[in-house]
């Protein structure tokens, strides 16, 4: 998987740096799998949606079956400014970022996350971002890792990621042996809103997952 993130003041020249790794990545005999988008702040600018309408608008027109995820805010109704529907409408996964920072109670904001997302208009399948990095005196404990991990899976989610992988090795050692521990779960049966569905010739925004 790829990841970029992006401000919006150039969204064909952000996409064209997608186009060129992707081309990279294809000649070198190792297709990505998927792509996923990080937009936060700069997005939240008057008329920023139009700069990510058009970005997402080239990015499923070139790459019609490559699957793309959504990174972004965990409680979309305190950013209400930011252009979900021109985002999502285009995405196959939603990638919350489900930190909870200053904070100690992961499966909670898990909770909210969830309601929250199934509320946007296009609503995606979760694929949730916890917290797993040391940051201004916090970071989360192993036993909050656990409890991530278990809200994810008792959700029935198609699966769950961390950020980020070197701030954990340096800082959370324990944390990383629990995450490289886990057991990797994909399709479970359950919400069918958490089920990603197979590719529609006829809704190139669809993708399948394996």
């Amino acid at each position: 998987w790829l990841w970029q993130y992006v401000y919006g003041d150039n969204p064909m020249g952000e996409a064209a740096v997608v186009f060129e790794a992707l081309q990279a990545l294809e000649a070198a005999g190792i297709p990505a799998a998927g792509f996923v988008v990080n937009a936060e702040l700069q997005y939240k600018s008057p008329g920023k949606w139009r700069a990510a309408r058009s970005y997402m608008q080239v990015l499923r027109a070139e790459f019609s079956d490559l699957p793309i995820a959504l990174s972004s805010y965990r409680f979309p109704t305190l950013h209400r400014d930011f252009p979900w529907d021109d985002f999502m409408e285009f995405c196959d996964l939603s990638m919350p970022q489900v930190y909870w920072m200053q904070a100690h109670n992961p499966a909670a904001q898990l909770d909210r996350t969830l309601a929250e997302y199934h509320q946007l208009k296009f609503r995606r399948p979760v694929f949730p971002t916890f917290a797993a990095f040391h940051e201004h005196g916090w970071q989360p404990t192993v036993a909050e890792i656990e409890e991530a991990i278990a809200a994810a899976k008792s959700h029935n989610l198609v699966g769950c990621n961390w950020w980020e992988w070197a701030n954990t090795k340096r800082y959370l050692p324990a944390g990383w042996e629990v995450i490289r521990r886990s057991k990797a779960w994909a399709n479970p049966p359950g919400h069918a809103e958490n089920e990603i569905e197979p590719v529609d010739p006829d809704q190139p925004g669809k993708a399948t997952i394996t």
